[in-house]
């Protein structure tokens, strides 16, 4: 790739000033130095004239000359330049050590050193004699070389004359370069300094490659006239390495000076140990970890990239940050190295500071790396230990539960075997039927499905179909089958399914009572069989009540610790990027960009573990409520309330969501306040449903709107008026069939708007549900691609207990009609800033990752926080503290003594002693709605199964209020 440009020189001139650069050299180290020149044959009219390269020529001399002065010890170096006939015939000759006969046919070769033979230097690449003839091939010439052992070399090195050896093109007209700019080049100073660093008392380092760049000036300076205890190093190295004294940074380099100048550079800041070879270092390494390995690529033994490579396959070294030094610059070679797999790669000559501050970055990036991998350790351990309290709640449960994941079997409990005789016949939950045959972790659902069809009766066989057609769809499955025992037994199993995604659960219960209760029906009269059918279908109720209570529990649990889990990694990412943004303009475009395309990744991956936690939220509430709508168990309480305090309260948490989506909102209402009589906890939850499901089909629509209005029309000769509340969106619309199917259970618009937008089928069938429960109903109308109106029309009594207006924002959104737009901004930053007063608090909570992670959330806000981990705990914590606690965070389900009792005994002796009500919180994993209420109260509770009747203990133990798991931390500190 090299291309020469020729200019007709004064060969003479050129030779001579050249040769006299190393004449000091030469004459200094006693050897007599002669140059001789016919300048006779370079004259007259029918010379053709010299054609060179100038740097390429001052290369091919300045190279023959330093190598003759590095291999002779005594007598001469002649350099001799004449002409024979076409070509001009340069000499050089040494009466030095000379080459062996079996060397010679090598000389010229790249990266060949001459074995045995002593110098004033064992430094060198090897490369310098295969420059030499390479560039005089580009001359159209040639070189020979002839010595003899201890008595010389001679090179002989040919040039063409005139310009038949030139391609087109490659001539200049004249030397750009002037003769004092170049009598001060780089190439001639580096080769004089070198020769004259051989000299006893001589020059220091000089090499190009070891030199360093002044960060004031932007000067090369040799290495040899800085230490690091000068005043110009001094200034430059002025970055903070507080906290890494001990750090151990391990430096590799063949070159000795090179070593000494990194060691006295580094020493003030680091432990330095220092090896001339990749095998050295490799050996010290793997015995001895260092923090951080410095390592020049060129070296004998193992080069850099080998011992990089050695260090990342053992496991001792494998996480050890690597820096390398290379002389190869350009992105070409720096993207060859981090691909290889450094950490940070550098380019000689490079500046001090910057050696400095790459080597503090990389190592605090290791003590955080370090850091999170510990932090991962942990959190992978408390999971698992999440993943075997589920197995032992599914072992507990008294329903057969199979889990079929990606049309395997992947899970099945010990009550399946006890029911349909599928058996378990090792701990490692492999399936066997009742012949003993294996159904193991790689069982495919059509074995799974034979087996159904050997266990059940014979006359129930054509139903095992419909469930093979229903796993395949993930479609729901309610059937009761008959599952024959070996003794001939029928036992009578409800065989319940229901698919999520690539996952399929399966549930069998025994209800082989219902035979027992037809033996019942003849026997006894019409009375006693009801009331025995109510009894047993309340028990079978409470069960399965209590079955979905501990899963909702179960699930909701782990939901907290990856939810907040995700808020302290997103917390970390914010602290890596703060670390990279502070060092980017030492560590370049390319490296600071490939390190934020990294937190970019890592930025996708936690926002889609909190998207998920979220989705698995909704759909356990939804299923919860549907749990106690199937039970006749929603209260409905009436209470005074204003309808547009409501609704105003609702459309507020949607605010943040509609900024960043690019949603517009238009509120629409009446001039009056509109007092009722109804159960604001269950209106709010209507309203949600319809509000999130506006947004969600309306965000990715070209236009983005969405109309909430609130009517109230008096129904005449009454104290009642009818309330009408409308959500209207610009979104997807829906066809008339999708329409027809809205509100049933599990039904969405199609069969693409599960896999789009995602949701459980079950929200607008709570809201119909709860509307009606309520005296009202939830209408929609809607065309495709149009978007929907939903309207909830609902007859209510006027309040004539609520005065004033319905709240400070509601009385702004309900005067005349207004517009809201929100443009798309960022989203709001998080709340880590300590409140304005700290509190002293006491949590109260069995579940570790919880503890920790509210522990972890508060204290960072700048409260002092305390831990129990049971209600007797917290009672000896309370009475043992000298100074008062402001707030208690009290979980109820806890090993020991539980939060109702602890909550009773506090209250009990705060009122014997006189003491202030201290202000209790519970918990919850199973809250949703009532939520949304409680915002409006000033306290707190925690709890873990949310029933009514659940809250109406928790507050006749003396508890306030309650948070839902998995709780927000913004929520939860304003809350505090």
């Amino acid at each position: 790739r090299t291309k020469a440009n020729f200019v007709v020189v004064d060969i003479i001139r050129l030779t001579t000033d050249l040769t006299a650069l190393f004449r000091s050299s030469i004459e200094s180290a006693g050897l007599r130095f002669v140059v001789s020149i016919d300048e006779d044959a370079f004259r007259g009219s029918e010379f053709p004239g010299v054609f060179v390269d100038i740097d390429m020529y001052e290369k091919i001399l300045l190279n023959l000359l330093s190598n003759a002065l590095k291999f002779t010890y005594s007598g001469h170096i002649y350099v001799c330049l004449s002409v024979e006939g076409e070509f001009m015939v340069l000499e050089v000759s040494d009466s030095g050590v000379g080459i062996p006969a079996n060397e010679l046919p090598f000389v010229f070769d790249r990266f060949h050193k001459v074995e045995g033979v002593y110098g004033r230097s064992h430094e060198g690449s090897g490369i310098g004699l295969a420059l030499v003839k390479e560039l005089v091939r580009l001359h159209g010439g040639s070189a020979v070389v002839s010595s003899t052992v201890g008595q010389g070399t001679v090179f002989r090195l040919t040039f063409q004359l005139g310009t038949q050896h030139m391609p087109p093109g490659h001539m200049m007209q004249e030397d750009k370069v002037s003769p004092a700019d170049r009598a001060k080049s780089r190439s001639r100073v580096s080769f004089v300094k070198e020769a004259e660093r051989w000299m006893p008392g001589g020059a220091a380092i000089s090499h190009p490659d070891l030199e360093v760049m002044d960060d004031e000036e932007g000067q090369r300076e040799p290495i040899g006239n800085l230490n690091a205890g000068s005043e110009i190093t001094k200034q430059r190295n002025n970055v903070s390495t507080a906290g890494l004294e001990s750090c151990v940074v391990m430096f590799v380099d063949d070159n000795s000076d090179m070593r000494d100048y990194v060691h006295a550079l580094l020493k003030p800041h680091f432990h330095v140990e220092l090896y001339p070879d990749g095998e050295a270092a490799y050996n010290a390494a793997i015995v001895r970890p260092p923090n951080l390995v410095l390592s020049d690529i060129m070296m004998p033994k193992m080069d850099g990239m080998e011992l990089m490579a050695a260090l990342r396959k053992h496991p001792a070294t494998r996480g050890v940050p690597v820096i390398l030094l290379s002389a190869r610059a350009g992105d070409e070679a720096r993207v060859g190295g981090l691909q290889a797999g450094a950490d940070d790669y550098l380019v000689k000559p490079f500046r001090s500071q910057e050696l400095i501050a790459r080597i503090v970055l990389h190592l605090e990036l290791s003590n955080l790396r370090r850091s999170l991998e510990l932090k991962v350790n942990q959190r992978t351990l408390q999971l698992s230990s999440s993943e075997a309290r589920f197995r032992l709640l599914s072992e507990l449960a008294p329903v057969g539960v199979v889990l079929v994941s990606d049309d395997n079997v992947l899970y099945a409990n010990e009550t399946w075997h006890n029911i349909t005789r599928m058996s378990l016949m090792h701990s490692h939950h492999a399936l066997h039927n009742s012949n003993g045959d294996n159904l193991n972790d790689s069982t495919s659902r059509s074995e799974l499905v034979d087996l159904f069809g050997q266990c059940v009766h014979e006359e129930d066989r054509p139903s095992v179909t419909l469930l093979d057609e229903a796993i395949s769809r993930r479609e729901r499955f309610e059937l009761e089958m008959r599952f024959t025992r070996p003794n001939g037994e029928d036992v009578l199993g409800l065989v319940f399914g229901k698919g999520l995604e690539g996952d399929y659960v399966l549930t069998v219960a025994d209800v082989s009572y219902r035979r027992q209760v037809t033996q019942i029906l003849l026997l006894k009269q019409e009375g006693e069989f009801e009331r025995h059918k109510a009894a047993e279908a309340e028990r079978m109720r409470r069960d399965t009540e209590a079955f979905v209570d501990m899963i909702c529990h179960e699930i909701r649990n782990p939901l907290n610790g990856i939810f907040n889990n995700a808020d302290l990694l997103m917390q970390s990412l914010a602290q890596r990027t703060q670390i990279i943004q502070v060092h980017s303009t030492i560590l370049g475009n390319d490296v600071v960009g490939r390190l934020a395309s990294l937190a970019n990744d890592d930025l996708e991956a936690i926002q889609a573990i909190q998207l998920c936690t979220a989705h698995q939220k909704v759909i356990a509430d939804d299923v919860l409520c549907m749990s106690r709508l199937d039970s006749n168990k929603i209260d409905i309480n009436y209470v005074d309330m204003s309808a547009g305090t409501v609704l105003d309260s609702v459309v507020r948490m949607f605010d943040t969501e509609l900024q960043q989506k690019g949603i517009s909102l238009t509120m629409e209402g009446p001039s009056q306040p509109v007092h009722i009589v109804c159960d604001p906890v269950r209106l709010s939850q209507i309203i949600i449903n319809l509000f999130s499901n506006a947004v969600k089909f309306t965000e990715h629509t070209p236009v983005r709107r969405i109309f909430v209005s609130m009517a109230a029309t008096p129904v005449p000769d009454t104290d009642v008026i009818t309330l009408e509340v409308k959500v209207h969106d610009t979104g997807i619309g829906m066809t008339p069939e999708e329409k027809a199917k809205l509100f049933q259970r599990f039904s969405q618009g199609s069969g693409t708007t599960f896999q789009k937008y995602g949701g459980s089928g079950l929200g607008l069938s709570i809201c119909k549900r709860l509307a009606s429960l309520m005296g009202g109903d939830v209408t929609v109308d809607s065309e495709k691609n149009k978007g929907s109106t939903f309207t909830l029309h609902m007859r209510c009594r006027v309040s004539k207990n609520v005065s004033g207006p319905d709240s400070t924002l509601g009385a702004s959104l309900f005067a005349p009609p207004a517009i809201h737009p929100h443009p798309p901004t960022a989203a709001a930053g998080s709340h880590d800033a300590p409140g304005e007063l700290s509190r002293r608090l006491l949590i109260v909570e069995d579940n570790a990752v919880n503890q920790k992670v509210l522990h972890r959330q508060l204290t960072s806000a700048g409260h002092e926080c305390q831990l129990a981990n049971n209600g007797l705990e917290a009672i000896k914590a309370i009475e043992d503290s000298p100074i008062p606690f402001d707030l208690v965070f009290m979980d109820l389900e806890m090993p020991i003594m539980n939060g109702l009792d602890a909550t009773a005994h506090i209250r009990s002796r705060e009122a014997r002693l006189g003491l202030p009500r201290l202000p209790i919180v519970a918990l919850s994993a199973n809250v949703r709605y009532a939520s949304s209420l409680i915002m409006l109260i000033s306290t707190i509770m925690l709890i873990s199964s949310f029933r009514q009747e659940h809250v109406q203990e928790a507050l006749a133990s003396g508890m306030q209020g309650f948070v839902t798991k998995p709780f927000n931390k913004e929520d939860l500190l304003q809350r505090v």
